[in-house]
């Protein structure tokens, strides 16, 4: 006697909102910015340099500065966004325009913790 009963799959749905629910946090918090003299430094006293190594760091050119308004708000969001960090625009907003100097850090040092700049 032969059993012609089909077994079925397991049908998965995934809610198609997942892909914005981010799970993971910052490594780096935001007043962490002195725990790296050579870092706070060079960003207090070449701010530009400091953002040119990190668009490069991030595969973008570094005359973003010059054609984005307010470039850090969004390669902060970009970098957020691409590590999946919970976080939002408005956050981000908040803290590259009233902590610009900690942001840039932040954004640095969290390459550097997960191991994607040397």
């Amino acid at each position: 006697m032969s059993d012609n009963t089909k077994q079925s799959s397991p049908v998965i749905t995934q809610d198609p909102l997942n892909v914005f629910r981010f799970e993971n946090e910052w490594n780096v918090g935001i007043f962490d910015c002195c725990d790296d003299c050579r870092l706070t430094m060079c960003s207090y006293f070449c701010w530009l340099y400091m953002f040119c190594t990190l668009m490069s760091d991030l595969k973008e050119s570094c005359c973003s500065y010059i054609c984005i308004p307010f470039p850090l708000i969004v390669f902060r969001t970009k970098l957020r966004s691409n590590l999946r960090i919970k976080g939002s625009i408005w956050k981000d907003s908040l803290t590259s325009l009233c902590l610009p100097w900690c942001a840039l850090i932040q954004m640095k040092s969290e390459l550097k913790q997960r191991d994607l700049i040397n």
